[in-house]
């Protein structure tokens, strides 16, 4: 095996075998010569195309592009890419040497989901809001894709580690997301939830302000952890799983879904709204989201009321109409302001 510059690059590229990778890393830990020939074309291959800001603080939101010169930006990325080269390797010899220098057997303890996203939160992140009454797409670094519902939030890097492609969700996406099994994909979740997948399709919902997480799997695998406890349950093609949030750990509540549920649960990437006998509260955050409007419920005895229906391209008002017509809830309507309400009998 000759370790060269291209070598490197196809390790750097995911272009080896696993096996071969793992010998790869081993000559790192031995040779110092190899360990500094991959700091300097990782540092190379990292610097190209980097996008920064004028304070020397690496951004991606605005697509700005690298200026030209600037030594002591320059530097800033060296200490930056540095820092990241540092923390791998590190990790690496402490799991891996550092036992065997203490003449015990290497025991490898997996960090939590939570822990893997966190550790990627200082690299320039990407963000991206889509605004109630609205639905966005996002392709990730990798190809991977997100279609996602309104009032949703998602970030992740600019680019990915060698390890692993970490993201953080707030709202409900769509996701499809592309096979590698060196590098697991990780979903954070405003709920306290994390998702670990490798290649699959799914729908995961979990706003801030639902009392319900809820994934629908489309095709492969995943595994679910809560953060608190490190409680883990899996999740398999056509299986579906809501967990409330008053729930201490991750239960087996999973069940099995048809293709007729799998299509009501992502209808809303085609723009169908959909209510499936949904409780009223549902129905309500549901409307304000698609619609981009704010609720007033003034009789209380609304929030009783479940409701079944399934629309595709009509108005705000054509939706409460329908609600009318099926029960005694009507509506009034300023601007973006809806105030519903009950009739006399």
């Amino acid at each position: 095996m000759v370790i060269d510059k291209e070598y490197v690059i196809r390790i750097i590229e995911h272009r080896c075998p696993e096996k071969e990778r793992r010998a790869f890393f081993d000559k790192v830990v031995e040779d110092s010569s190899v360990a500094d020939l991959y700091a300097e074309v990782k540092n190379g291959y990292a610097l190209d195309g980097l996008p920064y800001s004028q304070e020397g603080v690496l951004f991606y939101e605005d697509g700005k592009k690298k200026p030209e010169g600037g030594s002591g930006k320059f530097f800033t990325y060296l200490t930056r890419i540095a820092a990241i080269l540092f923390i791998p390797l590190s990790i690496y010899f402490m799991y891996r040497e550092l036992p065997r220098l203490l003449g015990e057997p290497a025991q490898v303890q997996e960090a939590s989901f939570a822990q893997v996203v966190d550790g990627q939160q200082h690299e320039p992140m990407s963000r991206y809001y889509v605004h109630e009454g609205t639905k966005g797409f996002v392709e990730f670094p990798d190809g991977s894709r997100a279609w996602l519902n309104s009032g949703s939030q998602l970030e992740f890097p600019a680019g990915f580690s060698d390890f692993s492609r970490v993201a953080t969700l707030s709202g409900e996406g769509y996701f499809e997301i592309i096979p590698d099994n060196d590098r697991p994909f990780y979903i954070k979740t405003s709920m306290g939830i994390t998702v670990k997948v490798t290649g699959t399709s799914f729908n995961l919902s979990c706003y801030k302000d639902d009392s319900v997480f809820k994934i629908s799997m489309i095709t492969g695998s995943l595994v679910l952890e809560r953060d608190s406890d490190m409680s883990r349950i899996d999740v398999s093609q056509k299986e579906e799983i809501v967990i409330s949030d008053s729930v201490s750990v991750i239960n087996s509540a999973i069940k099995n879904i048809t293709a007729e549920e799998i299509e009501r649960a992502t209808a809303w990437k085609d723009g169908s709204l959909v209510f499936d006998d949904t409780p009223m509260d549902e129905v309500v955050r549901k409307i304000e989201r698609w619609y981009g409007v704010s609720i007033c419920i003034k009789d209380e005895n609304i929030m009783d009321f479940r409701y079944t229906a399934d629309f595709k391209e009509v108005s705000i008002t054509q939706v409460l109409d329908a609600i009318k017509v099926t029960s005694n809830i009507s509506y009034s309507i300023n601007g973006k302001n809806v105030i519903m309400f009950q009739e006399a009998v």
